[in-house]
């Protein structure tokens, strides 16, 4: 049964935290492109990509249209409806219509031509165990952000250490001859070859130095 007071309506699909397009797109794919390119300054996908974005050449928006798309909206999807809303479930409980969420953009996965996918850490609850948003599409579906963080944070993936850390980096400071354990951010990038739908693809992940803080509001999405 539908709750009157989050006022969710009936034909809701699935329920989520929504960012301006404005304040999201393009300054997390840039700032995501240009620490990736300053890690591997000779990947043409990267720069060409980069270089769209950037407006910096006449035949850029030609090639950005030829090979990419931003999707419809960008959102975080936190509880997805099967047959019928778990009103027990605690994304579904937590979720007030409208309400504001602060998230953070911790760093982005790239696979050249196929798809963009922005890694979100946050305090609201969520459903999907590696909440993200979808940045830009090439040849890929919006769902497929899901298969392509598990491919890379899950149990004996490439960055599972890394994600369940935070992305935080440990190092030793001596003070007055003690030794202390200290945790700090640090940009760090990563690329190797996963197999993909039954696909090898190069993927890219940056992590921000700095997190990219935006708002969001919780929203019911009907498609």
């Amino acid at each position: 049964m539908v709750s009157d007071e989050q006022n969710i309506p009936n034909k809701t699909l699935y329920l989520g935290l929504l960012t301006d397009s404005n304040e999201f797109f393009p300054k997390v794919a840039i700032k995501a492109l240009e620490g990736i390119s300053k890690h591997y300054p000779n990947d043409d996908s990267v720069n060409l990509l980069l270089s769209s974005l950037k407006n910096e050449e006449n035949d850029d928006m030609n090639y950005f249209q030829s090979n990419y798309m931003q999707p419809k909206h960008y959102h975080i999807t936190t509880y997805f409806k099967k047959k019928h809303f778990d009103t027990k479930h605690k994304a579904y409980k937590a979720f007030k219509r409208n309400e504001d969420v602060n998230i953070k953009i911790v760093g982005v996965i790239f696979v050249p031509y196929k798809i963009m996918t922005s890694v979100v850490f946050m305090d609201s609850p969520c459903d999907n165990e590696f909440p993200h948003i979808t940045t830009l599409l090439g040849s890929f579906k919006p769902k497929d952000s899901n298969e392509l963080c598990k491919l890379l944070f899950s149990k004996n993936c490439p960055l599972e250490k890394e994600y369940l850390n935070s992305f935080l980096k440990e190092y030793e400071v001596t003070v007055e001859n003690d030794i202390v354990e200290t945790l700090f951010l640090k940009e760090f990038c990563y690329k190797g070859e996963l197999t993909i739908m039954n696909q090898k693809e190069e993927v890219y992940f940056i992590r921000f130095e700095e997190d990219i803080v935006l708002n969001s509001k919780m929203t019911c999405f009907t498609n």
